[in-house]
């Protein structure tokens, strides 16, 4: 698929046909078409229609054209999925406010649409894995913890990832126990911990700092 978007800019007036539908790339297509096979016809079939000589310049001149319109085409092109959806897609900010509070299954949402948008954003994977967790489904959490490890921006994560999944088998492992008595300092102290610090750092907390309460 990616070899796909890729050949489309080698034909000028596709991508914009493609990707938009776009009525200007249809007629450019056509019309870097119809000269393509001008040329063709004039210098290999009825060559005697340009003459000698110039055969060099017309595919020169159409060379010359093809590369600046696939530069175009280039620049104009979304860089990334982050530059196609802009920053008023970023969903991220308000799926952590809500996991903040608490709301796990707004946060799920939101995480989900935030991957849905840029797949490769491992802090919304992030988010959702924490959110997973906390709701008990462990086998998911670790699916989605997985899937955010592929992607190369991982490397920068991987001491959260590797939380995530500490945290994961421990509260899998705290589940299965048998049931005790309660008691002050029980396995439960860990959540109480954790929600303690969501509560102090809720009002300074910051984007890339968000792991800490996760």
């Amino acid at each position: 698929m990616r070899g796909l978007r890729w050949a489309i800019y080698l034909w000028p007036g596709l991508p914009d046909l493609w990707r938009h539908g776009a009525w200007s790339g249809l007629a450019l297509a056509t019309a870097f078409t119809l000269l393509a096979s001008f040329i063709l016809s004039a210098t290999v079939v009825w060559d005697e229609l340009v003459g000698p000589g110039r055969s060099s310049a017309l595919w020169g001149g159409l060379a010359a054209g093809w590369l600046a319109l696939l530069f175009v085409a280039k620049r104009s092109a979304p860089r990334t999925a982050v530059a196609a959806g802009g920053a008023a897609s970023d969903l991220f900010p308000a799926a952590l406010a809500e996991y903040l509070q608490g709301n796990w299954l707004d946060a799920e949402l939101l995480a989900r649409q935030q991957i849905d948008l840029i797949p490769s954003d491992v802090e919304a994977s992030l988010v959702l894995a924490a959110t997973l967790r906390h709701t008990n489904r462990f086998d998911e959490a670790r699916e989605t913890l997985d899937s955010a490890s592929l992607w190369d921006r991982a490397a920068g994560w991987k001491l959260e990832i590797d939380s995530q999944y500490e945290r994961l088998s421990a509260k899998e492992n705290r589940l299965a126990e048998p049931a005790k008595p309660i008691q002050t300092g029980s396995s439960d102290s860990g959540e109480q911990t954790e929600h303690k610090v969501l509560e102090n750092k809720e009002s300074e907390i910051s984007l890339p700092d968000w792991r800490q309460a996760a």
